[in-house]
């Protein structure tokens, strides 16, 4: 599988596993890029950072998370 594919793959699998299909671009792949033999990657992580604050809201977490 190439690089490419891989990435569209992923993104199809986030976007499957969102459960509120309205808004499931905002868990998906921001950006890839390969430089020499390492793959960088970063998300929109709009959906894990509202899981994030509800959990904060319940006082289950404390702190900044990524």
């Amino acid at each position: 599988m190439k690089f490419e594919q891989f990435r569209k793959a992923l993104d199809k699998r986030i976007t499957d596993d969102t459960n509120d299909k309205s808004g499931a671009a905002v868990s998906t792949i921001r950006q890839c890029k390969k430089v020499a033999d390492t793959y960088t990657c970063s998300f929109n992580d709009k959906g894990f950072q509202t899981t994030v604050a509800n959990l904060k809201k319940l006082d289950l977490l404390n702190g900044r998370f990524s």
